[in-house]
């Protein structure tokens, strides 16, 4: 079951026939209801749902078993159009011409479209907003629309909020499970995304992996590192045409060795309006040390001090690491790309990326 940032969690369970054989068929037909994989530690805490979704497809039968695939709330997204609810669509012809217009940063208008969507008929879904509404000015103020013809481009996941995550600033979002007040029969998915300020997902807490600890919870790690995208020197660029671009430099000259030549990039982000933000921006593009961008994969091994529900994508990573040359030595910081998560284990496979912004 694997969860990854931005993207459709997905998953799959086996179960027995002789299991589902007690259950009405309706509750495992795709569509009608979802699969949500829960956690604890012990007999006395609360179950806490870590990934899961509607069941999309009917199941894989084989002799003694059954095998039903689910994937996260976005996929019943992805089968939803923006287009405004008429009436008569063959007698008014109109709607063809309109379309929706929202203005606000990009994830309170990535929330009016979700809004929308759940506005047709028969089209509720058990989706709440999670993150506080930005005070916006008119110089962070953003204005999208959309076309009702258009529908080429029209898919409400693929097409429209992945536009949004996409765009310079687009903020990360990410629907995350949680049982119902007073229930563990019912299950909603919380929207979370990003703010004009601070792309990613806001978190309460930094995960801290001491990969050189004795009783490590780490395992099995393993670096990528990329000389392709090492830079000495980056010019970031915000917004502005022309001479009114704003342009920010940040350099670390001292990590280009004698042996190896300058090396330049250019980062750019036509929603930043800031000359901090865009200096923030060239910064972030800067090779720590004069190393590439890096991934690490490991397993952590999961505890009531390490929660496995805070391993989740977007979550930040305080991570210590020795002896890995030319990885650096010492702490280093990141963020959960990608989570795989095993029924009936407390083990999770996880992928960390350098943080950049």
């Amino acid at each position: 079951m694997t969860d990854e940032t931005n993207a459709v969690p997905s998953g799959s369970v086996t179960v027995q026939h002789e299991r589902l054989s007690r259950i009405d068929r309706t509750w495992w037909e795709p569509w009608r209801n979802s699969i949500i994989l829960s956690h604890r530690y012990s007999a006395g805490e609360e179950w806490r749902p870590i990934i899961g979704g509607p069941i999309i497809n009917y199941p894989t039968i084989e002799p003694h078993e059954m095998t039903l695939t689910f994937a996260g709330i976005q996929e019943v997204l992805a089968r939803r159009y923006l287009v405004h609810e008429w009436t008569d669509y063959a007698r008014n012809e109109d709607w063809r011409a309109g379309g929706p217009w929202w203005e606000g940063s990009l994830g309170q208008i990535a929330w009016y479209v979700v809004q929308m969507s759940l506005a047709k008929p028969r089209g509720g879904l058990p989706i709440v907003h999670g993150t506080p509404d930005e005070r916006i000015t008119d110089e962070t103020r953003k204005g999208r629309g959309w076309k009702n013809y258009d529908l080429a481009h029209g898919n409400v996941w693929s097409d429209v909020l992945k536009s949004i995550i996409d765009e310079d600033g687009g903020p990360d979002i990410r629907f995350t499970p949680r049982f119902a007040t007073g229930t563990t029969r019912r299950v909603e998915w919380v929207m979370e995304h990003g703010t004009h300020h601070d792309p990613r997902i806001a978190h309460a807490y930094t995960i801290r992996l001491d990969a050189t600890a004795a009783r490590s919870p780490v395992s099995d790690l393993s670096v990528t590192m990329s000389g392709l995208t090492i830079a000495h020197r980056v010019y970031g660029t915000g917004a502005g045409e022309g001479p009114g671009t704003e342009v920010r430099v940040a350099e670390a000259l001292a990590t280009a060795t004698e042996e190896m030549p300058l090396l330049e990039a250019v980062v750019s982000d036509t929603q930043r309006t800031e000359w901090r933000d865009v200096l923030a921006l060239a910064q972030g593009a800067l090779s720590p040390g004069g190393l590439g961008a890096w991934q690490v994969s490991c397993k952590v091994h999961t505890s009531p001090a390490l929660p496995l529900w805070q391993i989740r994508p977007g979550a930040p990573v305080r991570l210590r690491v020795a002896g890995l040359a030319p990885f650096p030595d010492g702490w280093v910081s990141g963020r959960v790309l990608k989570a795989t998560y095993t029924l009936g284990s407390d083990v999770v496979a996880v992928e960390i990326e350098q943080e950049t912004r």
